[in-house]
Formats: structure tokens, sequence, C-alpha cells
């Protein structure tokens, strides 16, 4: 456990550079400047699938200043319609030079990637500032690559929780990822974690699964002015990380109460913990396998299929799978009529999943 918590820091400490020395602030984050050309005319970047940006600058604004460019794929550049840069991931060029090249006083600048524009595309402007030693923690700004070091250091920190959960039961962590009984309809009900839905191991596993889930969820872009936006700082990727992690064990917990009254109303209470054990065993394996394949396409590609909006149609038909899957599980386990129980599985699940769909589209 110590060699892995050591390897942790030291993957932290690579990936986080010190702010300590650094006298450089962002000026402009040209982002939120990308258009596109389509149909004959360029419109603003809406978080578009395509392999070109483009942005102006006008270099009378930024004397002195210096055009940062990185991303975790190389991609080429291009001024007024001239290759500058060809397969490079980090770009630096001063403003003054490129000036000498400006075309009626503004500089016009494309970027194309392949096999599209990534989401860790950094496009900056930035001034090197002069302070005292002392004063640099003040006036310093970390131009750090936000999401990339987010999803090195989460998956780190959700594989370590992973881990200590197996090492603390092995035998519940084996029940939650074993796809097989999961998928199963003749289920044994008599399973002694459907009777101890808040012992320790079961509330860590909530946890995760709120963890888990919310790793995905927080690298959907957000409108932000009629632009799909992410943030740029790693503190920022883990505040919201922990937010919504906050807010999905809300839910849970919410989710579990919900279910413990109706079966009670409904006449079904035996079956309270099968329900609520095997929904947190489905995000545990979705949601799981979602993750692997995220992360995997990330550090191969540079980016990820979840960060567009098609992530939100895809969280609604695995919950409706989910839907499907406990109806038919309920059915083989409870003495009650096929109707009696489509009643029940619409005040506990279907419900709330429309008021889902309501709420977050």
């Amino acid at each position: 456990m110590l060699k892995i918590l050591f390897r942790i820091v030291l993957i932290v400490h690579l990936v986080i550079p010190p702010v300590m020395g650094q006298h450089q602030v962002v000026k402009n984050n040209l982002k939120e400047e990308w258009l596109i050309y389509s149909a004959g005319r360029f419109t603003a970047y809406k978080g578009e699938a395509v392999t070109t940006i483009y942005f102006e600058i006008d270099p009378s604004k930024f004397i002195g200043d210096y055009l940062v460019l990185f991303s975790a794929k190389p991609f080429a550049v291009f001024l007024n319609n001239t290759l500058v840069v060809d397969r490079e991931e980090n770009v630096r060029f001063p403003v003054d030079s490129l000036a000498k090249r400006a075309v009626a006083g503004q500089l016009f600048i494309a970027i194309y990637q392949e096999p599209r524009i990534q989401s860790d595309l950094v496009t900056q402007l930035i001034s090197e500032i002069k302070i005292p030693e002392a004063e640099s923690n003040a006036a310093v700004v970390w131009h750090d690559n936000g999401l990339h070091n987010f999803m090195i250091v989460a998956t780190v920190l959700l594989f370590l929780f992973l881990l200590i959960m197996f090492r603390y039961n092995p035998k519940l962590v084996a029940d939650y990822l074993t796809a097989a009984t999961f998928f199963s309809f003749r289920e044994s009900e008599d399973h002694p974690m459907f009777n101890r839905m808040w012992n320790t191991t079961n509330m860590l596993a909530y946890l995760y699964a709120a963890l888990l889930i919310s790793f995905i969820l927080v690298q959907m872009p957000v409108e932000v002015n009629q632009r799909l936006a992410y943030p740029d700082q790693f503190s920022v990727w883990v505040l919201n990380w922990l937010l919504a992690s906050g807010a999905l064990l809300v839910l849970l917990f919410s989710k579990a109460f919900f279910i413990l009254v109706f079966s009670v109303l409904f006449n079904i209470k035996e079956l309270t913990g099968f329900q609520f054990f095997n929904f947190v065993r489905y995000l545990f394996f979705v949601f799981g396998l979602l993750m692997v394949i995220m992360v995997v396409q990330y550090f191969i590609t540079g980016s990820h299929f979840f960060n567009t909006p098609m992530t939100v149609k895809v969280v609604h038909v695995l919950l409706l799978g989910w839907i499907a899957l406990i109806f038919f599980k309920l059915v083989n386990k409870a003495g009650h009529s096929v109707i009696h129980l489509f009643l029940y599985i619409c005040a506990t699940e279907i419900i709330p999943f429309l008021i889902l769909i309501k709420v977050y589209k």
C-alpha cells in the first residue's frame, strides 16, 4: 500500500508543476473566440466535431506577450493561410514577431488537428511579468492542462479506492463486479448484503459509485454564452468532481429512501435491499466499463466521445436498460401480479427517470 501511495504522489508531483517561480499570467483565453468555417461563412465554435478552428489577434493590443498553444495530440498552425508549424504539441510564439506578418493589422490563425479538434487544446495569450519572489504566489496563474491532469489523478484515485475496498471486503466487491450474477434472473434474495444496506462496505460502495459516475458527467461540456466550455484549471476540475459526487451521493440515499417507502406501500418490503443493491451494482458495472473506455480512448486519441452532449443520451439509455432489467428480475422474485410490479416500478424507477430527463436534458 505504501508503494502505491508513493507512486501516486510521484505521479501527482510530475503532472502538477510547481507554481513557485513562474511569472506568467493569462491575458486572454482565446478558446472563447474560436470560429469554424461552415456553409461558406465563419460561425462561433460550439463544440462541433471539426478538424480546424480559427481566431484573430490584434497584435497591437498584446505587445510583448506570447501566444501559447498546446495539446496532447499534434496539431498544425497556419498564420494568414501560411503553414508555420506542423505536427507539434506545444508551441510558443512572441506576438511581436508575429506582428510583422499581420495583414491589415490583424493576425488570422488557423489550427488543424486530426481526427478532430481536441477538448484539451489550449490557446492563450500570456504575459511574462517580473515580480519579487516573495510576491510571486499572489500574482502567478498556473497554466496547467487541467483536463489532462484531472484524467490522470482521478483515474489513479478511483483505482486506489477500489483497491482499498477490495482489501477491506473482497467478497462484496466481487459481488458488485460479477456480471454473470448481476444479469441472472434467478439470483437468490437471501444474499446477506441485501439486508445490510448501511454497513461500512456498502457505504463505501455508494461513495465509489458517486465518484465514478461524476467522473464521467463532469466531463460533459457546459454551455456558456452559447459556447461549449470546459474548466481550464486542474483545481476547478477536482472541485466540480467532488461537488458532483456529493450531489450524486445525496440522490443515491434519496433513491434508497423512496424504494423503502414504496416497497412498504406495495407490500414488497422484503425486496428493498435486493433492488437497491442491484441498482448500485449496475452503476458499478456499467459506469466502470464506460470509464475504462473513456480513459483508454482519451490517452490514445487525446479526446473521447463523452465530452459531447451525446453523453446525456448515453446515460438516459443506460438508465432505461436498468429499468427493464430490474423489472424482469423482480417479476421472478415477488409473488405479485405483473401489473402490481409495473406500478411499483413506475413509482420507484420510471417516474424519477422522467423527472431526470425533464430536469437534465
